[in-house]
């Protein structure tokens, strides 16, 4: 499982995502990475069109995704739920 995180520079919602982000990393030991939605070609694929954006996904396929500031409490729930099923 992976967690994607689209960003764009100067997204000041972006930076609170990304703090969720390093701390489910660190909770649940998933692996992350954080994606520029206006250079990576990554964001046309996922049809990303609102930043920040949060993407669960298993072997390149979406799970779950989560538009703007989601609850940290929402996402974990999403996580625990693809970890233990």
């Amino acid at each position: 499982m992976e967690l994607i995180l689209f960003t764009r520079k100067g997204c000041y919602e972006c930076a609170h995502s990304r703090a969720q982000m390093d701390e489910l990393k660190h909770k649940h030991n998933i692996e992350c990475k954080e994606i520029d939605a206006e250079r990576d070609p990554l964001a046309h694929e996922y049809n990303i069109n609102k930043i920040p954006t949060i993407l669960i996904t298993k072997s390149g396929f979406e799970l779950h995704r989560f538009c703007g500031l989601a609850p940290l409490s929402v996402i974990e729930r999403k996580i625990q739920g693809e970890l233990y099923t």
